[in-house]
């Protein structure tokens, strides 16, 4: 499968430009989620890195600011793929009392004996949620955060960064301590990806 962001009918995308929004980046991660959960699909890859410059450029991960290519610049899309990156290998069962189809979605996973939480904010304003893993109390939560400050922001952060290093090593996310706790309450921002992973003990 290719092609599941944002794509022209008829040309009049062209003209909002939605694909280099944090609204495609919202779509393409859950579309990707969707895929996974559903295990409809043998594989997926992005249709481009980058497109001409004289199309219009809009849809790649990548962009250029002029005919010689020069300046490449990242499309929020790029960062929900890199989120997808290192959320691991599997998908487990989730739960959620969010409407998921505009409001929150949450994508549960494991990655080297950890718990990892894909969650998307489809709205602009931030969302609570109480997290909680069966069987198993939360010692501590690392987080990185893609967010924009609406939908249709084209320079959303990456844990605060316009432009974070290719590596993301500018970038780091951060750490909480919960204690040891069977639960605990998060705030989602808006128009935001967030990636959790859980470090638990029994």
């Amino acid at each position: 499968m290719s092609e599941y962001g944002l794509t022209s009918s008829g040309w009049e995308e062209r003209e909002g430009q939605r694909i280099s929004q944090q609204i495609n980046a919202l779509m393409v991660s859950d579309s990707i989620g969707q895929m996974g959960v559903n295990e409809r699909f043998i594989g997926s890859n992005q249709f481009t890195m980058y497109y001409d410059y004289s199309f219009g450029n809009e849809f790649g991960m990548m962009g250029f600011k002029d005919e010689n290519y020069s300046d490449a610049y990242r499309y929020p899309t790029y960062y929900a793929m890199a989120r997808w990156k290192r959320f691991g290998t599997s998908i487990k069962d989730v739960s959620t009392t969010f409407d998921r189809s505009s409001t929150l979605s949450a994508y549960a996973g494991q990655k080297n004996g950890k718990t990892t939480l894909m969650v998307i904010n489809k709205t602009n304003s931030p969302q609570s949620a109480t997290i909680s893993v069966d069987g198993a109390t939360i010692v501590s939560e690392r987080a990185d955060t893609f967010v924009g400050s609406t939908i249709h922001d084209t320079l959303p952060t990456f844990n605060g960064k316009v432009v974070p290093a290719d590596d993301l090593s500018d970038a780091p996310g951060t750490t909480t301590d919960i204690g040891a706790a069977s639960s605990y309450v998060r705030s989602f921002p808006g128009a935001s990806i967030t990636l959790i992973e859980l470090t638990t003990q029994p």
